[in-house]
């Protein structure tokens, strides 16, 4: 039974070394975002008026910048010392475009493409793989595999009684072979429980339309967000931008914005982030049809049902949000360890395949 279970432990950890080292780099570097987000290597933009502008405005400036680039959404991060984030996609080709915005005045202050940016780059990766539909398959994949191992790894390392504290040391002074599966054993049984929660958190996160109707089965769920305009012609004056955006404030003066999301030119959506002591994640969203200047309340914290409350909680867990200010000093311990237990399980196996050509070797000469 054990060998067995070595056997697919050991195998899924190879099969997926790339992924694990992946997840927990690019998991170390979200953690730390707020520190590396004012890291600017795109093109650094000096504004020499300082005076604030309208959403409007900062649109225009925006796509002055990527004119062949269509609006997704702008992130206002929590921390008040971190600039606003803007994401395009290329009405043709890959790469998502990124333009910093002052807090303050809503001018941009640096652009240029994802992947010149640390934080966003490891963002995309560690949630899609760059990879669409496609990677979040991988990805729910991975985090099964992952919880498995934790969990199979505990089992095969479970000691005899009496024996705890023999089996959660590491020794350096058996050679090298026996010092690399403890640094790869210890660390691994420590943290197992750790590594199962996020694991766990974050395949219900990518799971979630299909985890929806088991948990509707036992608490209700609110229907999936659907938006349906009026039939009419385009304006010729559609209602601004900021206009729309301080309609979306005003209906929900409990909410602070955390994005604000582009429908083609005719919808502004906005998440705000409401307070709400069983649920860190509530939130309303709403959005202003420019065409007719309509506002569409699309979710209200308010009005959350159970089973909406109970997977509100999948991101806080994945996110660490939990560990409350232990939050950065833990995942960063996490995400550091799952890359250092993907490259240790490595070398173990490569550090008995020669043992294993010897055997082969001997076996066919005798």
């Amino acid at each position: 039974m054990n060998k067995t279970l070595f056997s697919i432990h050991k195998w899924s950890g190879i099969c997926l070394f790339i992924l694990f080292f992946l997840q927990g780099a690019t998991g170390f570097i979200m953690t730390n975002k707020d520190t590396l987000t004012p890291w600017s290597f795109g093109t650094a933009i000096h504004n020499t008026d300082n005076s604030p502008i309208s959403l409007d405005t900062t649109l225009e400036a925006v796509k002055a910048l990527y004119p062949d680039y269509s609006l997704e959404r702008i992130i206002y991060p929590l921390a008040q010392d971190v600039p606003l984030i803007v994401r395009m996609t290329p009405n043709d080709g890959f790469w998502l475009a990124i333009v910093y915005l002052d807090r303050e005045t809503g001018r941009p202050i640096s652009h240029g493409m994802v992947w010149q940016y640390p934080a966003q780059f490891s963002e995309r990766i560690h949630v899609s793989l760059l990879a669409g539909t496609t990677g979040h398959f991988i990805l729910l994949v991975e985090g099964i595999l992952l919880t498995f191992m934790a969990v199979s790894g505990l089992i095969l390392w479970w000691p005899k009684k009496n024996r705890f504290a023999r089996a959660l040391r590491i020794t350096f002074d058996k050679g090298i072979k026996r010092t690399v599966r403890d640094i790869h054993v210890v660390p691994a049984v420590v943290t197992a429980p750790f590594m199962i929660i996020l694991a766990v958190a974050g395949s219900l996160i990518i799971a979630e339309p299909l985890v929806a109707p088991i948990v509707n089965i036992f608490a209700p769920v609110g229907p999936p967000l659907n938006i349906e305009f009026e039939e009419i012609e385009r304006p010729e004056t559609l209602t601004p931008w900021q206009t729309s955006k301080d309609m979306i404030a005003d209906h929900f003066d409990d909410g602070t914005i955390t994005q604000l999301r582009f429908m083609g030119d005719r919808m502004l959506g906005a998440v705000l982030h409401a307070s709400k002591p069983l649920n860190p994640r509530a939130h309303h969203i709403a959005g202003v049809d420019r065409y007719s200047g309509t506002l569409m309340e699309l979710e209200n914290a308010s009005e959350e049902l159970a089973g909406d409350l109970f997977m509100g909680w999948f991101l806080p867990v994945h996110s660490g949000q939990i560990y409350g200010p232990f939050r950065v000093l833990i995942l960063s311990i996490l995400g550091i360890l799952l890359c250092g237990l993907a490259v240790t399980g490595i070398v173990m196996w490569l550090q008995r395949r020669p043992k294993k050509r010897a055997r082969k070797i001997v076996a066919e000469n005798t």
